[in-house]
């Protein structure tokens, strides 16, 4: 009875290890003109081999990524809403054009990245979702919660830098601010909080809303002086009163396929930037991670003391930086974190 009882775990087991590699999904090429498509592990074809490759997808690895971004276009203009390719969901359902923006599809900014219909701009969230309807000539990443847009049309001036080409509308355009929810915001001439984001000489108003148990968390991460003195360790200037501090907000909230809280990191230099090294998620234990710019998710204590030896190398290495702390305060010699770290 034993041994039948391990020989149905054993069935068990593997059966669930084979549903496991059918439903892994890779990239694939057609051998005869080297296009590029997505195939189960079972080998049926989600994504018909047609798009181009350029040496950015590899075959022997599984795809982990939720949304797939495959590349299809022909860049011969110098348009500035111009389509990456196509994006799609792990079933092969088509959900987006994503911008080309820097060499690549648009990137993710404040929970956001944008989108291309018709040479017009837009906003989609992480499950592929469109969250503000493509109707911009040009707009710019979230930030702090606003992005610029500019109605018309505009392109990429390469007769000036064909690298770093700078930005320029055709015809009339009008520009303005707009908050995640597509709507148009004005500036006023006075602040009405300190915390009002500073833009082009006027004052967009302060965009988070929180409820009691959010707050609580915002205030947990901006009480931790520590991560602002790790996050300017390395500066060359000397920073004092808000400049030398960080300031928390929340940016995602939990999701079905992501159950974290996401908090990002704000400097302030004549307006808030985002301090791309200083993202943390939370789960609904209320356990820290912090998240790098390749999603790379680590456990709080451990990305904390790989952080504070750096800071105590490069302080040994450069005695003369205008921000240095005492790093000694927050990990011990051998290497553990004191109390006050934690």
């Amino acid at each position: 009875m034993r041994l039948l009882f391990i020989y149905l775990i054993f069935i068990i087991s593997t059966s669930r290890l084979f549903a496991q590699a059918a439903d892994s999904l890779y990239y694939f090429s057609n051998p005869t003109d080297s296009l590029v498509g997505v195939k189960t592990g079972s080998g049926k074809i989600i994504i018909p081999a047609r798009y181009r490759d350029f040496g950015l997808t590899d075959g022997s690895s599984s795809i982990k990524d939720d949304i797939i971004i495959m590349m299809d276009f022909n860049k011969n203009d110098s348009s500035a809403a111009y389509s990456y390719g196509d994006a799609f969901n792990r079933q092969g359902t088509f959900l987006y054009h994503p911008l080309f923006f820097d060499n690549g599809p648009d990137y993710f900014s404040e929970e956001l990245a944008r989108c291309v219909t018709d040479g017009k701009i837009g906003f989609v969230n992480h499950q592929g979702e469109i969250m503000i309807k493509p109707q911009w000539g040009w707009a710019t990443p979230f930030n702090y919660g606003y992005a610029l847009v500019g109605t018309g049309s505009y392109y990429w001036d390469l007769t000036k830098d064909e690298e770093h080409p700078p930005l320029r509308p055709r015809g009339a355009t009008e520009e303005f601010y707009i908050n995640t929810k597509g709507e148009r915001v004005t500036p006023t001439d006075k602040p009405s909080s300190d915390k009002d984001q500073l833009a082009d000489g006027k004052y967009l108003p302060y965009p988070f809303h929180y409820s009691r148990h959010e707050q609580q968390l915002v205030d947990s991460f901006n009480r931790v002086e520590m991560l602002s003195k790790i996050a300017f360790a390395n500066y060359a200037s000397p920073l004092k009163g808000r400049e030398a501090r960080l300031q928390f907000e929340i940016t995602g909230r939990p999701s079905a396929g992501f159950p974290y809280y996401r908090l990002l990191a704000y400097d302030w230099n004549n307006g808030y930037d985002p301090h791309d090294d200083m993202t943390f998620l939370v789960n609904e234990k209320g356990e820290w991670f912090h998240i790098d710019f390749f999603d790379e998710i680590k456990p709080y204590r451990i990305w904390l003391k790989e952080k504070l030896e750096a800071c105590r190398d490069f302080l040994t290495e450069h005695p003369d930086m205008p921000n240095r702390f005492n790093v000694e305060e927050y990990l011990t010699k051998d290497g553990n974190l004191t109390p006050k770290s934690l």
